[in-house]
């Protein structure tokens, strides 16, 4: 065994620090790491030579031990040697490193899965988290079984997946990473006898030799429908199985608790998609390619539907002579056979005396007539590799399954007839999952939302007014006068139609909305979000031009009020700090004008509002951000219980601390009180799909963490605070408000200090962020100045690259110092709610894992690229310091991330190869900064985008 593989414990991670311990449960971690990383060093030293392995290792030694102690000697000479290292040999140790890290990851992955299975064979509760767990926790609580019931009913959490930030790596990778996971999973069979446990050894070989010789970057920036083709890629391999398999498993550990309740869970758990739909400075969005994104989706969820009819029938084989034939099944086979004659000839030939087989031939094939052709890029068909992929999608035949209900009923139908053939009452769980997954997915999948940049919005609805020959409202009666009535323009405006073609454009992309009802599934598409929302007019020109579209109409006549007809849902994205603090004021405002008010009632009397928490972190800062998100929510809550108004929170987080990341079960019992029970959305970004729903018993880890976790929060129990904090929240809140005032005024004095914008695009590498080949969206917003247009996501990435990460942390330790002293009587607050505050918690836990992943020593590296780097290194240092030291006084820890053992253990585990990246990839930065020749740019930059992909496996976050 090599040393990389034989010295996985590095000692401390700074001077002073405790060594790491082992817990003897991560033994087979260990195991795992040390397969792989010794099967690496022995392919690297195979497929290049034995100098490559020994550079790896003397990289990794070194930063050990700088790590261990500071040196300026031994980091002078491994700055030397590494800006020494011809540019082949930079390369080849960048992707070595980074190769290890995608290894690591897998078996930390597969870890995971271990310790779940674990938990559930040793404790009868299971894991923390768990349906079992949650069953337990809600009987102590005394939370009665009618409570529950109701809580149940409420309840609705959508998981949006989106495509940015993407994956960076290739799916082709992923597809490797895939297979390497199951290997591993294999090696833990303890059934395998030496020459089966040789074999999977041999295979692992294999695999990181492909991987080894596999590109990890793609030659071409990804489309729109690779995107979607994507994306799907996880609904293939767990969602679609896995979402219906725990809320069964949900209700059986619910109704073992409560014996005789009859509990039922409904689908709780939902699934929603902007891969597609999300026009918001992606110009490449184009309505057909929402089409086609939808069109996709329902013929891979149809194709998962067929296989399992395929099953089902294979399995329900009774016949007439040994089973009786329940009514309900005669009534639906007569009309079958009546109106599809030809179908009933082959099916009584092939299935004689057996009704149920009969029945499922009808649904088969109605289904099949319901599936939409293939794609001809085969966005659906995720697995084929032919060039020629089907034709272009066709009118539906009218003799299939016209929606999901549709085909439900007849599941139904056929479920209750199952159950009439015997006293027994019998039933089948494989058709009563297979019903919940239908019942969860429809034949849409994942509803699509239509995104639109509001500035665009705006542009647009004013020249929709000038088409009509009409001047802008100018006040909120103008307003309700204009909504009032048919459409402005007499035919559909289309391109070509002589109207503009922004407007154009747009009014066909809303009309995809109505087009998915009709042709996709009812639920298919029903949002539009509006982003960058300053004001209720926004609001109002969206439903101007969603009237244009067709999905609003109300034509009230003098005295009277008709019901409006709506068949969209208008959804303000507010994003900034200062319209955060006016979102309650801006929705009200909007819900006052009558026209609107016809909408809301249209629509159930439901609003939804998205919640930015990418640009209101980019705007504010880290405290700020989460704080007016907070007090936003709270004052739309007041503003829609004033007019009732029943108020969704969709929840725009993303996987990095400076973008809402972090795990979303703590960030659900941090919500202000009564967020829940009821309707919630949130995102599921591109760059953590892979981690947490790559591997079955991943997905269902995070599903039921995530489930269990908003059952909780919704009882009252959950929430009932200790007698020593009753009436403290105010007292909290102002002080929260302070701390938000005064971590405010230190981040804006950061990043309006001139020069910044210079150090950050010297001292990080925003420039090749920006330029990586990763998603279809375009880093900035067009017409905006440079970092105003900076979207967050890159902003965020470069911050992380450089080890910076200011946006998870930066402001909060002058906060925090100067509030304390400004009274003599506050530090005591500050303790009481780091302890009792369930925002607070989560707030500090996130800070402490992005300050933990922030390395200074690194940072300082970046600095030394920009010319006035030292000035705002000091500067980020002196924050650093501060915020590290009020934070532990706070929390009474000894160390950042104490309090979760397992995630610290992995960082700091990870520094020492992280490390080495860091200053491959500043060396290379110099290199392309100073390089001339275009061919040797080209060679430079593709190996800062390699080290780049490096640092996001390392850190497990990219943007």
């Amino acid at each position: 065994m090599n040393d990389l593989a034989r010295n996985l414990v590095p000692g401390p991670a700074r001077p002073g620090e405790a060594p790491i311990q082992w817990r003897p449960q991560d033994r087979p971690l260990r195991r795992d790491v040390h397969i792989l990383a010794d099967m690496l060093m022995h392919i690297l030293a195979e497929e290049v030579s034995p100098r490559l392995a020994e550079q790896v290792e003397g990289l990794r030694r070194t930063c050990k031990a700088l790590r261990e102690g500071a040196s300026p000697e031994l980091e002078h000479q491994l700055e030397a040697s590494i800006s020494a290292l011809p540019q082949e040999e930079a390369l080849r140790l960048i992707r070595a490193f980074s190769l290890y890290f995608q290894l690591v990851n897998l078996a930390e992955e597969r870890h995971r899965a271990r310790r779940r299975r674990q938990y559930r064979l040793d404790r009868p509760t299971g894991q923390a988290g768990s349906p079992e767990d949650l069953a337990v926790h809600l009987r102590e609580a005394g939370v009665g079984p009618e409570q529950l019931q109701q809580v149940l009913n409420r309840l609705r959490i959508t998981l949006v997946t989106t495509a940015h930030p993407t994956q960076t790596l290739r799916r082709t990778v992923i597809d490797h990473h895939q297979r390497i996971a199951a290997l591993l999973e294999r090696l833990d069979d303890p059934r395998l006898v030496p020459a089966e446990r040789r074999r999977v050894l041999e295979g692992l070989r294999q695999e990181i030799r492909l991987l080894w010789q596999t590109d990890e970057l793609r030659e071409r920036r990804p489309t729109v429908l690779d995107e979607v083709r994507e994306g799907l890629f996880y609904f293939e391999r767990t969602l679609l199985e896995v979402a219906p398999r725990l809320l069964a498993e949900l209700e059986r550990a619910l109704n073992d608790a409560y014996p005789g309740a009859s509990l039922r869970v409904p689908g709780i758990l939902r699934f929603g998609t902007w891969i597609g739909g999300d026009r918001d400075g992606n110009p490449r969005v184009t309505p057909e390619v929402t089409r086609r994104a939808l069109l996709a989706q329902k013929r891979l969820v149809i194709t998962r539907y067929l296989q399992h009819l395929d099953r089902l029938g294979s399995r329900m084989s009774q016949s007439v002579r040994l089973a009786s034939v329940p009514p309900g099944l005669t009534e639906l086979l007569e009309s079958y056979r009546a109106a599809f004659p030809d179908v009933y000839r082959w099916a009584a030939g092939r299935f004689p005396g057996e009704p149920f087989r009969e029945a499922w031939v009808y649904a088969r094939w109605r289904l099949e007539l319901a599936r939409p052709p293939a794609d001809p890029e085969g966005v659906a068909d995720l697995d084929s590799f032919s060039p020629f992929r089907g034709e272009p999608p066709a009118p539906a035949d009218p003799r299939g399954y016209p929606n999901a209900a549709a085909f439900l009923d007849d599941l139904h139908r056929i479920q209750e007839a199952l159950g009439a053939t015997s006293p027994a009452r019998p039933h089948l769980d494989e058709l009563d999952l297979f019903i919940r997954q239908v019942e969860l997915f429809g034949f849409h999948l994942a509803a699509m939302d239509v995104r639109e940049d509001g500035a665009r919005v705006r542009r647009a609805a004013r020249s929709l007014l000038e088409a009509a020959g009409l001047r802008p409202p100018t006040s909120p009666a103008d307003w309700n006068r204009l909504l009032a009535g048919p459409p402005l323009l007499g035919e559909p405006a289309s391109a070509g139609s002589g109207v503009d073609p922004e407007l154009a454009e747009i009014l066909e992309s809303l009309r995809v909305i109505r087009w998915a009802q009709e042709a996709i599934d009812p639920p298919a598409a029903c949002a539009y979000l509006i982003s960058m929302v300053h004001g209720p007019e926004a609001l109002w020109e969206a439903l101007l031009l969603a009237r244009e579209a067709g999905l609003f109409r109300w034509e009230p006549a003098p005295g009277e009020h008709p019901p409006a007809e709506s068949r969209v849902d208008v959804v303000p994205l507010v994003e900034s700090i200062g319209d955060l603090r006016r979102a309650g004021a801006i929705l009200e405002g909007a819900w006052t004008l009558p026209a609107y008010q016809a909408q809301l009632s249209a629509r159930g009397n439901h609003q939804e509002v998205m919640l930015g928490y990418s640009d209101s972190n980019k705007d504010g800062g880290y405290f700020t951000s989460n704080w007016e998100i907070y007090q936003a929510q709270r004052r739309l809550m007041q503003a829609a219980r004033r007019r009732g108004v029943e108020i969704t929170f969709f929840h725009g987080r993303g996987g990095a601390i400076g973008r809402g990341g972090g795990p979303s079960v703590k960030a659900l019992m941090g919500l202000p009180p009564g967020s829940l029970p009821g309707a919630m959305r949130i995102t599921e970004q591109g760059e953590v799909l892979s981690s947490r729903y790559l591997q079955p018993e991943l997905a269902m880890r995070n599903l039921e963490q995530l489930a269990t976790a908003a059952i909780w929060s919704s009882v009252p129990q959950a929430r009932m605070p200790a007698a020593r904090t009753v009436g403290a929240h105010s007292a909290w809140e102002e002080a929260a408000d302070r701390l938000s005032q005064l971590a405010l005024a230190t981040y804006r004095g950061l990043v309006e200090r001139p020069g910044f914008e210079a150090y950050f695009r010297q001292a990080t590498p925003i420039a090749y962020v920006e330029r990586l080949k990763i998603g279809s969206r375009p880093s900035s917003r067009p017409d905006m100045e440079e970092m105003e247009g900076l979207r967050a996501i890159p902003w965020v990435f470069a911050w992380t690259q450089s080890r910076h990460l200011i946006p998870g942390w930066y402001g909060v330790g002058t906060a925090l110092e100067r509030f304390a002293t400004e009274s003599p009587e506050n530090l005591a607050l500050l303790q009481e709610m780091a302890q009792a505050w369930a925002f607070w918690q989560p707030l500090m836990d996130n800070l402490e894992m992005a300050m933990c992943k922030a390395d200074l020593g690194v940072a300082r590296l970046y600095a030394r690229l920009a010319p006035e780097g030292k000035e705002f290194l000091d500067l980020i240092e002196d924050e650093f310091r501060r915020t590290r030291e009020w934070v532990l006084r706070l929390s009474g820890r000894s160390e950042l991330l104490d309090g979760q053992p397992v995630l610290q253990r992995s960082i700091r585990l990870r520094n020492p190869y992280v490390d080495p990246l860091s200053y491959l990839q500043v060396e290379m930065i110099r290199r392309h900064r100073a390089a001339s020749p275009p061919e040797e740019q080209a060679v430079l930059e593709d190996a800062i985008f390699r080290s780049i992909n490096g640092v996001v496996g390392g850190l497990r976050n990219s943007g």
